[in-house]
């Protein structure tokens, strides 16, 4: 099933061959010696990516988005993180800009940004459609009102854009991302060996939302070697190359105006 959802075999490759690639490489990830400690020896932020961290922790969307109960921020090791997903674009993550790993601060904002909302569409029947390249990064709001005056009552709906930071869910003492693959391969790349994060702790990680296809399941992830970040380095001759369908999150934002009798 996520083989036909979101990959398609090479031209000239058949089913069939593709098919055996991707049994080779799990194969390859099984007979993987069990790693000697999950332990991402977390840290506080120094001072100055701190102060950022303060900043980002009362913009309103921040708010919105995680809730009442503010997550924390941390420096995690790199090489302890698991990876839940079972593919990034590598294209993406060689065009990212990677800063210095010496300025923490810079490194915090690498990894924790927001994606500009793009001009919607507006259709024929007044639906305003929202078009995003990554996933999951539109918010409708609940639609709110307001009077300008005796006669007049303005009805709203907001958009807003879901923060895209990078995020690490702790669960049974594995520290595994939960967003932002793309940077932490392109830190891994640029040879950094911490990454800055927002941190929460999941009772399982069904609840972080790692549900198959697209990602490993408990067994995986619970497994004496489970799917490390650092496995998606060609170094560790453990990926391969394959199609996507490249694909936008929708979000469509309409009103529907119903008139009718109703009793006093």
């Amino acid at each position: 099933m996520f083989q036909g959802q979101v990959c398609v075999p090479p031209d000239g490759e058949s089913e069939a061959n593709f098919n055996a690639r991707w049994q080779d490489a799990e194969a390859r990830v099984r007979a993987l010696r069990p790693e000697p400690t999950f332990d991402a020896e977390q840290r506080s932020l120094q001072a100055q990516a701190q102060r950022r961290v303060d900043e980002i922790s009362q913009d309103k969307i921040f708010k919105i988005t995680f809730g009442a109960v503010a997550p924390s921020f941390a420096s995690v090791r790199l090489d302890r993180l698991l990876t839940a997903q079972k593919y990034v674009d590598v294209d993406h993550a060689e065009n990212l800009n990677v800063p210095d790993e010496r300025n923490e601060a810079d490194v915090l904002d690498f990894c924790m940004r927001s994606n500009p909302i793009d001009p919607p569409m507006v259709g024929p029947d007044g639906g305003i459609t929202f078009s995003s390249h990554y996933a999951q990064n539109l918010i409708p709001l609940q639609p709110t009102f307001r009077k300008i005056n005796d006669l007049e009552v303005e009805v709203a709906a907001s958009v807003i854009s879901r923060p895209n930071y990078v995020q690490v869910s702790v669960w049974n003492g594995r520290y595994i991302i939960s967003n932002g693959y793309h940077r932490a391969l392109a830190l891994l790349r640029a040879h950094h060996t911490r990454m800055p994060c927002v941190l929460r702790a999941v009772p399982s990680p069904e609840a972080a939302g790692f549900l198959p296809p697209a990602f490993f399941d408990v067994s995986r992830l619970g497994a004496a070697r489970p799917p490390m970040a650092k496995d998606f380095l060609p170094e560790s001759g453990l990926t391969d190359t394959l199609q996507f369908r490249a694909r936008n999150h929708i979000l469509r934002v309409g009103f529907q105006v119903q008139q009718f009798e109703a009793p006093r």
